[in-house]
């Protein structure tokens, strides 16, 4: 039975398709975002859902029209943008803790929260060592608030990408400069070791924890991702392909090794078993595929090759 959804970062890049999946499937969902966000990634679904501005009224607000059956809370601060470490605790953790709040007092069934394999890691010196802490210490007050009236599901997310995702990331980035005509592109040695996995399959795999919530425990933690593990060079070399398809002249050349590692740069995450994986879910979408999709929305979206 289809129930009714409160999302948080719906406006971002996982939370748009997780958005649009829900929708598809029939469920009513209402948005918590703030009233500076932009809307460019959901634009075409603004008509079929209730938004609530959380920096001019209350999150109590979504339960004044009735019950909510679940929470998915995708919301987050990566500090790329050189936020202060409360900036990213603010977002990342206090927030939360506010959702989270609101759930146990409104009778809410269900919390999901969207983690990242950076809160598993150890080294929280490197350049996102403020999310990753934050993230961490959410997900232990996750199983801290878990109990049999408030099911948590903790989706620990491998290396998304897709489409609608922010210029900034590496992907994005990547596509643009090697579609831009430039000589060379300067590149790290490539060799960390990532799960990349598509975002439209991460947002079927919240779908898949509501769909099968009957059989959660209290506190569950899933790992969603492709069980396999590549290295960074693998994908660079397979997006280079993708762009040869539509470039009208040679991509520039890829000079591997000229940039360091970032200080504290995760080299290897570790695997992740498909036992691990939520029920009823597994990735459909090939690398080869996804990346393909990147590059067709560059070109369509009317990138420039001078």
């Amino acid at each position: 039975m289809m129930g009714r959804i409160l999302l948080s970062g719906a406006t971002g890049f996982p939370g748009s398709h997780i958005l649009e999946a829900l929708l598809d499937r029939g469920y009513q969902v209402s948005v918590l975002k703030r009233s500076s966000s932009s809307l460019w990634r959901i634009q075409h679904l603004v008509e079929k859902v209730r938004f609530i501005d959380v920096d001019r009224t209350s999150v109590l607000e979504a339960f004044s029209n009735g019950p909510v059956d679940a929470i998915i809370h995708t919301a987050c601060n990566y500090g790329r943008a050189l936020e202060t470490h409360y900036q990213v605790a603010e977002t990342n953790l206090f927030f939360g803790l506010g959702l989270l709040q609101a759930a146990a007092s409104n009778g809410v069934g269900l919390f999901i929260n969207a983690d990242s394999f950076f809160s598993a890691s150890d080294n929280l010196s490197g350049y996102l060592g403020a999310y990753a802490l934050s993230k961490k210490q959410f997900s232990e007050w996750l199983q801290l608030a878990s109990s049999p009236d408030l099911k948590v599901a903790n989706l620990r997310l491998q290396h998304l990408y897709g489409p609608r995702d922010a210029d900034n990331k590496f992907i994005p980035w990547l596509t643009g400069e090697l579609l831009a005509g430039r000589e060379t592109v300067d590149l790290t040695s490539g060799t960390q070791l990532r799960d990349f996995v598509h975002v439209r399959d991460v947002a079927d795999a919240f779908v898949a924890v509501l769909t099968y919530q009957d059989t959660l425990g209290t506190w569950n933690e899933f790992n969603v991702g492709t069980a396999h593990l590549i290295p960074l060079r693998s994908m660079i070399e397979a997006l280079y392909s993708e762009v040869s398809r539509v470039q009208p002249n040679p991509p520039p050349r890829l000079n591997f090794g000229a940039l360091p590692m970032k200080p504290g740069e995760i080299d290897n995450p570790g695997p992740i078993e498909r036992t691990s994986w939520p029920k009823g879910w597994r990735p459909r979408i090939g690398l080869k595929e996804g990346l393909r999709e990147v590059v067709s929305e560059f070109v369509k979206n009317g990138y420039s090759y001078d």
